[in-house]
């Protein structure tokens, strides 16, 4: 129709909500990867486990994992203890 124009484009502008940054999750390896994915321990336990892994002697490793500020049944401590020295140690 004569006279009329259109409307001008619309501007679309994403909202972030209540973003925050967090470090990227690095696996270890395939072993702890299955061992995770095995008992559905999510992956937000990388972080830890990294720092676990840089902190306590391998050895101590499955009685810290059994420890209540992890809450890791013995089966999934140990479990997860053996993988984590076949990532970092080798087999």
């Amino acid at each position: 129709m004569k006279g009329e124009t259109e409307p001008p484009p619309r501007t679309i502008v994403p909202q972030v909500v209540n973003q925050s940054y967090s470090p990227p999750l690095i696996s270890i390896g395939t072993h702890s990867d299955a061992v995770l994915d095995c008992f559905a321990i999510g992956d937000e336990i990388l972080l830890q486990l990294h720092i676990l892994l840089s902190t306590v002697r391998s050895s101590c490793w499955e009685a810290v994992l059994m420890s209540p500020e992890w809450n890791l049944t013995q089966n999934q401590a140990s479990t997860l203890a053996a993988a984590l020295v076949k990532d970092v140690l080798g087999p």
